[in-house]
C-alpha cells in the first residue's frame, strides 16, 4: 500500500479487463456515474475510484484498460500535504474501503493492524521522486 517505488502494473499489449481503474485516466458516463451514486465523499483523495470501480462491478458493468490510451499524473502533486499526512490518509481509506465492501472481522480486527504496521513501514521508506 505504501511503497509506491515498487508499485507496477503489467504490461497489457491488448484492451483488457480490469478489476479497477485509476481515477487519473478514468472515463465512464455520467448516467452510469449517476446510477452508482457518484464518488462517495468519506473517501478523502484516495481509494475513491477504488470504490467507485466497484460500485460499477457491483452494477454489472465491467472496468477496462486500454493500452493505446494514456496520460500523465504527477505522483503527490495533486496534495500539499507531506509525506506522512497523505501516507495516513491513504491507510485511513483502504480501511474505510474495507469496511464499507468487506465488513466483519478481517475488517474490523485484523485489517487495522496490518495498515498500522504498513504506515509506521512507509515512514521509514524514502519517499518517491515526484
Amino acid at each position: 500500500f505504501s511503497n509506491a517505488e515498487s508499485y507496477t502494473l503489467p504490461d497489457y499489449k491488448e484492451i483488457t479487463e480490469v478489476d479497477a481503474v485509476a481515477g487519473t485516466m478514468l472515463a465512464v458516463s455520467k448516467e452510469r456515474f449517476m446510477q452508482v451514486k457518484m464518488f462517495d465523499e468519506r473517501f478523502f483523495m484516495y481509494m475513491e475510484d477504488s470504490d467507485l470501480s466497484y460500485k460499477l462491478h457491483l452494477a454489472g458493468y465491467r472496468n477496462y484498460f486500454h493500452p493505446r490510451v494514456g496520460g500523465v499524473h504527477l505522483w503527490g502533486k495533486g496534495s500539499k500535504a507531506g509525506h506522512i499526512k497523505r501516507s495516513y490518509y491513504h491507510h485511513l481509506s483502504v480501511w474505510k474501503y474495507y469496511l464499507k465492501h468487506f465488513p466483519g472481522g478481517f475488517s474490523i480486527i485484523f485489517l487495522p493492524f496490518v495498515l498500522l504496521g504498513n504506515f509506521l513501514l512507509s515512514m521509514l521508506i524514502p519517499k518517491r521522486n515526484s
